[in-house]
């Protein structure tokens, strides 16, 4: 085979229904749709076998069916001809295919409907593309960078890597840099941000008005507004009775908006005045 059932992994997540299609002895063909698929091994399929009769019924009497099965991730779907070989009604294949039928069943409120009654073995004989389907393709045509993106948001994978990111953080600070990074690095999102909501109401409010008020002060008032933020925190220096107390005083976390005396004071407090002033001279009178 050209294509292998270990290639086709995505398709056994469940996401997309498959579809069975089985023939009579005389010829009558039946389709049905299939709630779960299994990997078996490399040449083996399992099929959830729930109240499908006319199915088996089929199944006894021509062991050969086709299944279609679609990829979540591009579209296509693949075309898998198979022949029965047994059925099982216990065991750890049977578990576990309950159990995905069960989680299947609760997320779609239909617990207890969803039995599985046995997991029916297929030897997988062929494995061709669905005519009809055409996967996501960035060679036909499409900008690669621009198709690289499309497929990226459109992957189950790009979810699982992401979450591996998340669950490797153990800290908040690794759990800010894991999704970020997994944004770009799964999804194409190469500029995102983070919004922290706060308990203090208007607060983006201000800033988009104070980004407003910024963007029209001209250089004379930026200049200013840095100069008169310098001489200020000079001013606290000097008054203070020793560097260590200043530095208390500074520090303190009950002062949190003081933001001339802190890191990058200046350039805060530049960010303070300068729309000040500017509110000032556009409501002045001539």
């Amino acid at each position: 085979m050209s294509v292998t059932l270990e290639s086709l992994a995505t398709c056994f997540q469940g996401l997309v229904p498959a579809q069975l299609f089985t023939c009579s002895l005389d010829g009558v063909p039946n389709a049905a749709y299939l709630s779960h698929v299994e990997y078996v091994d490399a040449q083996h399929v399992a099929l959830s076998f729930q109240f499908f009769n006319k199915s088996r019924r089929n199944i006894a009497e021509n062991p050969q069916a086709l299944v279609m099965l679609p990829d979540p991730d591009t579209g296509q779907s693949w075309l898998l001809r198979l022949r029965f070989v047994r059925s099982e009604t216990s065991g750890a294949l049977f578990e576990r295919m309950a159990l995905r039928i069960e989680a299947i069943a609760s997320y779609c409120g239909l617990k207890g409907i969803f039995k599985l009654r046995a997991a029916d073995v297929y030897e997988v004989l062929a494995i061709d593309p669905a005519p009809e389907e055409v996967a996501a393709n960035p060679e036909r045509g499409i900008d690669r960078e621009a198709a690289a993106l499309l497929d990226a948001v459109f992957t189950t994978k790009g979810l699982q890597d992401l979450a591996t990111l998340i669950n490797r953080a153990d800290t908040l600070e690794a759990l800010v840099d894991a999704i970020l990074r997994g944004l770009d690095e799964s999804f194409g999102f190469k500029y995102s941000a983070l919004l922290v909501p706060t308990e203090e109401p208007g607060v983006l409010d201000r800033l988009i008005k104070s980004q407003i008020l910024l963007s029209k002060a001209t250089d004379a008032e930026k200049a200013k507004a840095k100069k008169d933020a310098t001489d200020g925190l000079q001013q606290a220096k000097t008054n203070a009775p020793s560097e260590e107390a200043f530095n208390a005083f500074r520090d303190d976390p009950e002062l949190a908006d003081l933001h001339p005396l802190r890191e990058n004071g200046t350039k805060a407090a530049t960010g303070g005045v300068t729309p000040g002033s500017v509110m000032a001279r556009d409501l002045s009178f001539s």
